[in-house]
């Protein structure tokens, strides 16, 4: 403030934020000015991706000019994506501006899609990045179980194996194994993975059949936690078409869970129903109506155990409902 005996000046300085830009306010004897001091700003690493359908890619948005980070993710100008283009997450708890995307499971057309991160705190400010889907390829063989098999066969559709165990053993990266319907009573630990250049390993009801992989009598240990179908650090694998049931433990902190998943990589999701009632620690019915496909990526769900279960509860809280980084392709 300056005083003469003639007049007052009085000079104030503030600042505030308008839609993201940081102005400074001046207001000098009665006359408004701003003056930008920063502008918001958002870029996307990488800028340019290539991955296989179903596959997972990371993405991280970075923003400046405000300490608002937050963004909001499309894919081709729909928020979150969708099943024809993919979907994305929103930011990955514990990271700044990372997300992870799923492609879709066929080669959309055109084959490349725009991932876009947008400011929340001003959106007219956005970047974007280039991923183009392909399909892996196929350079596997086609494989057959069937409940009147045997695991000595060859595993064609006219010689199959008799178990779903010995054929997961058996298989390859870009490898199908295409089970009949019936009834298989056992529990799969799948030890193998695909990748992206042989393609994926599929685990499949053979079509317009239904494999049941049913859980009658495997028992569950007190500490122990895995599935009917059981995945540890694989990656590159789908599994669809199946019905899963019956799988339960009255012990004590053994928890039964249709489909299990521990490690990194998950993406995905099966369809699941009539998982049990409070207290039942049982995975009395998981239907895979969609596919349980394992990527690349991290998992974005925070270490979650469980990706492809279902219907497992214990006191009435969901032990393993699922776990998957992008959710339903």
């Amino acid at each position: 403030m300056t005083n003469s005996p003639s007049r007052i000046l009085i000079v104030k300085f503030s600042r505030t934020t308008i839609l993201g830009h940081l102005v400074a306010v001046i207001v000098l004897a009665g006359t408004v000015c701003q003056v930008a001091v920063g502008q918001v700003a958002v870029s996307i690493s990488p800028s340019l991706a290539t991955l296989a359908t179903l596959a997972t890619q990371q993405f991280t948005a970075t923003v400046t000019g405000t300490t608002n980070t937050a963004v909001t993710w499309q894919v081709n100008g729909v928020s979150g994506g969708n099943s024809t283009v993919g979907v994305i997450t929103t930011t990955i708890p514990g990271t700044t501006g990372e997300s992870l995307y799923l492609g879709p499971a066929s080669v959309p057309s055109p084959s490349s899609v725009s991932v876009t991160a947008i400011s929340q705190a001003d959106p007219t400010k956005s970047a974007s990045a280039t991923a183009t889907i392909q399909a892996p390829s196929r350079s596997g063989l086609t494989f057959f179980v069937s409940t009147t098999g045997n695991d000595n066969n060859a595993g064609t559709q006219s010689a199959p194996w008799r178990t779903i165990q010995h054929a997961a053993n058996s298989v390859h990266a870009g490898d199908t194994l295409q089970v009949m319907g019936g009834v298989y009573n056992e529990s799969v630990t799948i030890p193998g993975s695909g990748n992206a250049t042989a393609g994926y390993i599929t685990f499949e009801s053979v079509p317009g059949q239904t494999a049941i992989l049913d859980g009658t009598g495997i028992n569950v240990a007190k500490g122990q936690q895995f599935g009917l179908f059981t995945l540890r650090t694989n990656s590159y694998i789908v599994i669809k078409g199946f019905e899963i049931r019956n799988f339960q433990s009255s012990t004590g902190g053994a928890v039964p869970v249709a489909g299990a998943r521990s490690g990194s990589g998950c993406a995905g999701s099966m369809d699941v129903g009539d998982p049990g009632g409070a207290g039942d620690t049982s995975a009395t019915r998981a239907v895979a109506r969609g596919a349980a496909a394992e990527g690349p990526g991290g998992n974005a769900g925070g270490g979650v155990e469980g990706a492809a279960a279902a219907g497992a509860r214990t006191g009435g809280g969901v032990a393993a409902a699922g776990a998957g980084a992008a959710g339903a392709a």
